[in-house]
Parts: structure tokens; C-alpha cells; sequence
């Protein structure tokens, strides 16, 4: 955890320590758990909560090995294999990415993201 928070504020990424609160979560069916973002008291609807630099999101144009070869591998329209391939790209740089800090946070099995959610875990997001 500490190695992820040092990463996100070398990133420049600055949040509200007032109001969000990380901590570990624990796994369940078998996940190693993960790092769990949660608000310490009622948010009021538009509310900022941080400020994120594109500079310090993990994409396809932000990996210049990755972006340089979307048009020699006709990657221009499949983002998400692009995006596959940039970030595997930077786990095998190892401690030589930008985005080492970062990576060396995430379960060896994998983050569970809402889009590999079923419907049972989706209605944790309503409200």
C-alpha cells in the first residue's frame, strides 16, 4: 500500500485526505483482495475528490512504445488490445517503468473491476 501511495503522489495525483480513506481490502472466492477507495463521510452529488493528470493514467498514448506502434500493428481502432499490450509492455520493464509503483501494487491474479463484475456484485455501486 505505501509503495502505490508513494507512486500517486510522485504522479501527482492529490486527493482529499479529509474525505477518501485506502486501505487493503480483504479477498474473497479465492481473490487476494486489493486496494479498496472509500469515502469517510456522505459526498454531496459533483463533489471533486482528486485530481488526476493524464500524465499519470496508464494508456495507450502515455506508453510511447506502445503508442508508436498502433499503426504498424493496424492497432488504431482496438483499444483494448492496444492498451493489453502497453501495459504489458510496462510490467516487463520492471523497476524501469513509470508506472512500476503502481504495478507492483496489483494481485498477481489480477484487479477485480467493475466490467468483470456479475450483477449480484454491480448493485454495490447504485446510490
Amino acid at each position: 500500500m505505501e509503495t502505490m501511495l508513494a507512486w500517486i503522489r510522485a504522479a501527482g495525483v492529490k486527493w482529499r485526505d479529509d474525505e477518501l480513506c485506502f486501505q487493503v481490502a480483504p479477498g474473497k472466492g479465492g481473490s487476494g483482495g486489493g486496494v479498496m477507495v472509500s469515502a469517510k463521510k456522505d459526498l454531496e452529488p459533483r463533489m471533486g475528490l482528486a485530481h488526476i493528470p493524464k500524465s499519470a493514467c496508464l494508456s495507450v498514448l502515455n506508453v510511447p512504445a506502445g503508442h508508436s506502434r498502433l499503426d504498424k500493428f493496424d492497432l488504431d481502432t482496438d483499444y483494448d488490445i492496444a492498451l493489453a499490450a502497453a501495459i504489458t509492455h510496462e510490467i516487463l520493464l520492471g523497476v524501469k517503468s513509470k508506472w512500476h509503483g503502481y504495478l507492483s501494487s496489483l494481485a498477481p491474479e489480477g484487479e477485480s473491476v467493475p466490467v468483470l463484475w456479475d450483477d449480484g456484485d454491480l448493485q454495490f455501486l447504485a446510490g
